[in-house]
């Protein structure tokens, strides 16, 4: 399991999962595999989605492929911002409040 509270972005690297490229209306998915460097185990997931039109702008310069990849890894970058953020409070302390409610 990742402790992702003593993680950063340069730990992780990303690969496209080549079967699940898929158009959609006027978008393009991307599903996205991130791996925890270290150790090699795959940390997370994602599904992340460009315009068409980008995408097939893109795809006709010779770096498109690479250029993909910089917009894709910028958004891994703020997803694992927000994991580790999000990771940021003990789980002994957000177990206090299970069970517990308020009337409005």
């Amino acid at each position: 399991m990742i402790d992702w509270k003593q993680c950063k972005c340069s730990d992780f690297s990303i690969d496209v999962d080549l079967g699940n490229i898929r158009h959609v209306g006027k978008q393009v998915y991307f599903r996205i595999h991130i791996e925890h460097t270290a150790t090699g185990m795959e940390a997370h997931t994602m599904n992340e989605s460009i315009e068409r039109d980008l995408y097939t702008e893109l795809m006709m310069r010779p770096d498109g492929a690479e250029r993909i990849l910089d917009i894709m890894a910028e958004r891994v970058r703020r997803e694992i911002n927000r994991l580790i953020q999000q990771a940021a409070v003990p789980w002994e302390e957000r177990k206090q409040f299970q069970g517990k409610k308020r009337s409005l």
